[in-house]
């Protein structure tokens, strides 16, 4: 209870001030796919959403805010080739352990002209695995970064492509991406 009334302030707070410093707002829905073989072969589509920030730094420039969802099934298949286990019936089937990314990121946007738009951003990674077992380790974090193209629809819908990679583990720096197709949709809180 606590945890959810201090995010409450926090964003109370950040809403409160985005309103005095003319921010914008924007809601986005995403489809994403893994970049790198090994991940590709462990987790099928993922699906996910942000809420994001924009400070103006000028009429095409924005200091952006923003916290991210994003959750990818396991594949399935054979126990061996799943969990990388060595001598394992071949006729046995499970599923890979599902993941989850929640990060929060800041990062800076620029419009090219009218409609295309480009964007960058750095943040920490916070990746949950849903364990199977007491050996297989459940959280693990790092620092990501991503750039993405977009391209504006209409005033309030936006339609772009992100490319996002990240830590999984942070003493090894072992490094996993993924692309994403996002729908973006401009909020307007002024009246």
């Amino acid at each position: 209870m606590k945890k959810i009334f201090l995010l409450s302030s926090i964003l109370s707070s950040i809403f409160t001030f985005a309103q005095k410093r003319n921010a914008q707002f924007s809601i986005a829905a995403e489809s994403a796919v893994m970049a790198t073989k090994q991940a590709y072969k462990v987790y099928n589509l993922g699906f996910g959403g942000s809420g994001k920030i924009l400070f103006p730094t000028n009429k095409k420039n924005f200091i952006t805010g923003t916290l991210e969802l994003m959750a990818f099934s396991g594949r399935s298949g054979p126990i061996g080739e799943v969990l990388n286990v060595q001598g394992a019936p071949a006729n046995i089937n499970v599923a890979h352990p599902s993941l989850t990314l929640i990060v929060p990121k800041v990062g800076y946007k620029l419009f090219l002209n009218s409609k295309l738009n480009s964007e960058i951003e750095a943040g920490y990674t916070f990746a949950s695995v849903k364990k199977l077992d007491n050996n297989i380790k459940g959280d693990v974090g790092g620092l990501c970064f991503s750039f993405g193209l977009g391209f504006l629809v209409t005033k309030k819908l936006d339609i772009g492509l992100r490319y996002e990679q990240f830590e999984t583990t942070a003493s090894e720096k072992d490094f996993t991406s993924f692309v994403a197709l996002r729908t973006l949709l401009n909020i307007d809180w002024k009246k």
